[in-house]
């Protein structure tokens, strides 16, 4: 049985009124409910999500795969102690679940301090957008207007890159390649 509560203000109470306690309740006694309609959610794997990376290759392979196909990389630098990327971190995901056509990445500077030193991180959070290898656009401090716009600024359509060849590799995995020139 579905009852509704309906609040009135009398003076400096408020009154509750109980749908099941009226008198045309009574009288009739009688359950109306109201047609359901279904509510479409999005399962959470049809949503977009941050990767968080887990190694010096996956963010490589990554930054490779993403300039090649030509999108927009955004890089939230956090870390698991910081408050503020704590803060951050629903609307970067919101964000992400609103731009598909942007890589989202996410890298732990206490796990990964070789990437965080590669694009001078000194203050958490702080994000880069990165097009065709290049650093165009910075934001310091978990500031989430900043990092909207920071988003729809890069958010557009960038030329793919071929891809470099094999013998242009190097043959350690190891090495942090500078997505951008800073």
């Amino acid at each position: 049985m579905m009852t509704t509560t309906r609040v009135f203000k009398r003076r400096t109470r408020l009154a509750f009124y109980n749908p099941t306690k009226s008198p045309a309740y009574k009288r009739n006694n009688k359950i109306t409910t109201l047609p359901h309609t279904p509510i479409s959610i999005p399962h959470t794997s049809e949503m977009s999500k941050p990767v968080e990376i887990q190694s010096v290759k996956q963010w490589n392979d990554i930054i490779e795969s993403s300039t090649a196909a030509g999108k927009t990389i955004v890089v939230d630098f956090h870390a698991l102690w910081c408050g503020p990327c704590k803060a951050i971190a629903p609307k970067y995901n919101q964000l992400a679940s609103q731009n598909p056509q942007v890589q989202f990445l996410r890298v732990d500077v206490d796990e990964h301090p070789q990437i965080a030193e590669t694009f001078h991180v000194s203050a958490m959070p702080t994000f880069f957008a990165i097009k065709s290898q290049n650093v165009v656009g910075m934001l310091r401090g978990a500031n989430p207007q900043g990092l909207v716009k920071l988003v729809l600024d890069h958010a557009g359509p960038n030329p793919p890159i071929a891809p470099s060849s094999e013998s242009e590799k190097t043959e350690s995995t190891e090495a942090v390649q500078p997505a951008a020139r800073l």
